[in-house]
């Protein structure tokens, strides 16, 4: 069993019907599927309008993704991210898309 943490914004939110059908396969194959953004949960009303129900949502806010990750609980064996540096960058203010 893998835990795969997916970027939303320039990924899953780039194309959410074909990123819902690989979620539902994985998760089917028997993986942890989490959704991990850079997004304050007060910028996360599309993110959970899109995600919630799918995947559990992980906001890291200038917190590294690495870090809310496992501060949430997950040990993260595969990225799925556009921007795979902002995995491990701190103190990364979101601005919007």
């Amino acid at each position: 069993m893998l835990t795969i943490s997916f970027d939303f914004d320039g990924t899953y939110a780039a194309d959410p019907k074909t990123w819902t059908q690989v979620v539902k396969l994985l998760q089917e194959a028997g993986h942890i599927c989490v959704l991990c953004t850079n997004r304050p949960p007060e910028w996360g009303d599309q993110v959970t309008e899109l995600v919630g129900g799918i995947m559990p949502i992980v906001f890291a806010g200038t917190e590294s993704k690495h870090w809310a990750m496992r501060n949430a609980g997950y040990h993260v064996d595969i990225w799925i991210d556009d921007l795979p540096a902002y995995i491990t960058m701190e103190g990364l203010p979101f601005r919007g898309t």
